[in-house]
């Protein structure tokens, strides 16, 4: 897996399609994560892969001097043990966060 971000390759991007997806594709366990407008993660990894399927509003995500949004219909792509911070956008954003070993 690489660093990077790619549309959601379902038709529709909801909770169910894309937490199907993440487990069919990845073997990932899946959570639901609402986080309200301005929310920060501090720098940090894990010690799997983590996919980020964003299904409403945005979340900024900084790693390896990338900065990369994530929008509604996206998908991110963060290899184990990449170091990471995230700032929820102005309206808050929904997503899944799928961990997998895989």
């Amino acid at each position: 897996m690489e660093l990077g971000k790619a549309p959601f390759a379902g038709a529709d991007c909801d909770r169910a399609t894309a937490k199907a997806w993440l487990e069919s594709e990845y073997g990932a366990s899946v959570m639901v994560v609402p986080d309200a407008p301005g929310h920060y993660y501090p720098p940090h990894s894990h010690d799997c892969h983590e996919i980020i399927v964003a299904i409403e509003g945005e979340i900024r995500f900084e790693a390896e001097g990338r900065s990369l949004p994530v929008a509604a219909g996206e998908v991110l792509y963060l290899p184990e043990g990449t170091v990471h911070e995230a700032t929820v956008g102005p309206e808050g954003c929904e997503y899944l966060i799928g961990h997998s070993f895989q």
